[in-house]
């Protein structure tokens, strides 16, 4: 397996990274920067203070559908307050890389690709926006609300259906609960605390749940209600089935154990599918909608402290519920899977020894293989993302100039 680097490097160059800085948080999408004077880079070969304001940091990229384009989001800190995000997009083929859509770019993250590769869906501000694959006629699609309460280690928040109609995502929702800022103020839970911290002083008491947007109509249809989190959801190949994350215990506050669910679209009948001490996180279905492969953790002990533990990979199979640990043959921390187009591979990446590399792992079980970069090489790879017909891409931060890497898929599922 080799892979070949393409000329998004020139965008990485022009966007310095810190050596050391984290490329896989994601942003908080906010409005349009404010007009602030900012003091110009130092001119020293050393990094100053001011510098802060203009270093910039790619993340997320996903290729379009037909393996020409990429988009990504790119991490501002031009302004007095917390980063912002805007998109950026590039020619695969050209290498001629340039913000996405509006000049400078439309403010947002988490760009995806609708399945024909004529649109793009992505997080903006006020909720789910959807533009042309070049970022023109930009509209709210549907609007999204967020919550302060603590979901560690969530996953998607929105995903297109396979035939491009339909748009899976997760909202907030008020809650019957009194709200905690009131005078006087009156604690009704245990984690009483915001996720973040000011302005926000107690937890908002909102739930998240599932929403599907129809995308020509705009029409909103929630799909599940109550007193409990739903979230990071993904759709079978057949478009009839999402999978989630729930936490079905009493005490959700002090028991924390998110197990899979399914939702039939059309009925609206939901299936549990684990039933475990553990935690399981971000599910993704495979390629012909037989499995799931998952992160999850590998003791039977169930409490608010659990998320501490290093997940690593699995893969269940739906009809028999049989599941594997398939990443239990590494020792080190593993993030989230994805598939091979072919259903054969799961794609996680893997901590060790200060440097961050991508594996792949038999679906099945057995030996993992080191994709890239190579050992050689001292850095991170950020996030990564596999597109049809399989190709790679990741973004690798290093001492030395940082580099968009993007593997061809003759060259890796062989």
């Amino acid at each position: 397996m080799s892979t070949t680097k393409s000329t998004c490097s020139r965008l990485l160059l022009l966007i310095p990274l810190m050596a050391g800085m984290s490329l896989g948080a994601q942003a908080q999408v906010n409005a349009a920067p404010a007009q602030v004077v900012i003091p110009a880079p130092s001119t020293s070969k050393a990094i100053e203070a001011t510098d802060m304001y203009h270093l910039r940091a790619a993340n997320d990229p996903r290729i379009s559908p037909d393996g020409r384009s990429v988009v990504f989001s790119v991490q501002y800190n031009d302004r007095v307050g917390r980063p912002y995000t805007r998109i950026w997009q590039g020619d695969l083929r050209s290498g001629a890389m340039a913000p996405w859509g509006a000049d400078g770019g439309i403010a947002g993250s988490s760009a995806r690709w609708s399945p024909d590769g004529k649109r793009v869906a992505y997080r903006g501000e006020g909720g789910i926006h959807l533009a042309d694959a070049n970022g023109a006629n930009d509209r709210l699609l549907a609007p999204v609300d967020d919550t302060n309460h603590p979901l560690p280690r969530a996953g998607k928040d929105f995903v297109w259906s396979p035939d491009g109609s339909t748009i899976a995502f997760v909202s907030a929702v008020a809650s019957p609960d009194p709200v905690m800022e009131a005078d006087p103020i009156v604690i009704t839970r245990y984690l009483y605390r915001p996720e973040s911290g000011w302005p926000s002083r107690f937890n908002d008491n909102k739930r998240m749940h599932l929403f599907t947007v129809d995308v020509a109509s705009g029409k909103v249809t929630q799909r599940t209600d109550g007193d409990r989190y739903e979230h990071s959801v993904d759709w079978s190949p057949d478009g009839k089935t999402l999978v989630f994350l729930q936490n079905p215990e009493q005490e959700q506050d002090k028991v924390y154990n998110y197990d899979i669910f399914t939702l039939d679209v059309r009925s609206g009948k939901i299936g549990r599918v684990t039933q475990t001490r553990g935690v399981e996180y971000a599910p993704v279905f495979s390629p012909d909608g037989k499995k799931l492969a998952f992160s999850a953790l590998m003791r039977p002990v169930t409490s608010s402290e659990t998320n501490m533990e290093n997940p690593q990979a699995w893969v269940l199979d739906l009809a028999s519920g049989a599941r594997v640990a398939v990443g239990a043959g590494i020792d080190e921390v593993q993030g989230r899977p994805q598939w091979s187009a072919d259903g054969k591979w799961v794609y996680v990446t893997v901590q060790s020894r200060g440097s961050v590399g991508l594996y792949r792992i038999p679906a099945a079980g057995g030996k993992h293989e080191r994709i890239g970069p190579s050992l050689s090489q001292r850095g991170s790879i950020g996030s990564f993302a596999r597109s049809r017909p399989s190709a790679v891409s990741w973004l690798f931060s290093s001492i030395a100039p940082s580099s968009c890497s993007v593997a061809r898929p003759s060259l890796i599922e062989r």
